[in-house]
């Protein structure tokens, strides 16, 4: 909200300078519309990721029980203690999510519009300028040839020892390049902090309204279901 003001605040002042009868691009609309866009894309699409992610652990017994086992090695080492240092000691967690941005990508596809002619590599389509092109990131992150057994939850695809085998480009969770989220780093930090708490005081398991598969929402924008049903067990 701060840079909007303040981008807001300099157009005002460059435009008294000018003095050229130029309408500002930073009217209220505008910053309203920018500001519904913040809370609209900081809330949804962490609290369904989240969702989608305590699905696959009660699906996956014995990835909850490795992922528990490292947030209760890390957080033993630091006296119990989470913050943005100790979460990034916890490689695993980054794996599970990582795996469940690739199963449950937000955003089903990324739109874009290219700037200039620009032919494919090792093909004969080019496209035009201007041309509107709609990336479909659901359809990348399950693509077998790109990920070996693309339904199966595999949180070690993002491993050390792995991570180097994702082609560049067939993971874009967040999207790519410049138009990158800007919230990236906060948004897992983020999901990160709330499922370190969530697996160390819980466990998740299917129950008997447990959608197995998952069915999303039509009506929804987003990737989102149409509900998650899991039974929540406090640890002993």
């Amino acid at each position: 909200m701060q840079l909007l003001i303040n981008v807001r605040a300099e157009e005002q002042k460059m435009l008294q300078e000018e003095k050229d009868g130029s309408e500002p691009l930073f009217d209220d609309d505008v910053c309203m519309a920018n500001a519904f866009i913040f809370f609209g894309a900081g809330f949804d699409p962490v609290s369904t990721t989240l969702s989608h992610c305590l699905y696959d652990l009660a699906l996956n017994p014995e990835v909850m029980e490795k992922l528990y086992l490292e947030v209760k090695r890390v957080r033993d080492a630091h006296d119990g203690k989470i913050d943005y240092d100790i979460l990034k000691e916890m490689e695993y967690l980054h794996c599970v999510i990582s795996e469940t941005l690739r199963l449950h990508p937000p955003a089903g596809w990324l739109e874009r519009i290219c700037t200039k002619a620009y032919q494919i590599p090792d093909s004969s389509l080019t496209l035009a300028e201007n041309s509107h092109i709609s990336i479909p990131v659901a359809c990348l992150h399950r693509d077998a040839q790109f990920f070996p057994d693309p339904e199966k939850f595999d949180p070690d695809r993002f491993s050390v020892n792995n991570k180097n085998n994702i082609v560049p480009g067939s993971y874009i969770p967040f999207g790519d390049g410049p138009r990158l989220c800007i919230a990236e780093r906060f948004a897992l930090m983020e999901m990160k902090a709330a499922m370190a708490l969530i697996v160390s005081k819980y466990t998740v398991h299917p129950c008997a309204r447990t959608q197995i598969p998952l069915k999303l929402n039509p009506l929804s924008f987003s990737n989102t279901p149409k509900a998650i049903y899991l039974k929540i067990c406090r640890r002993q």
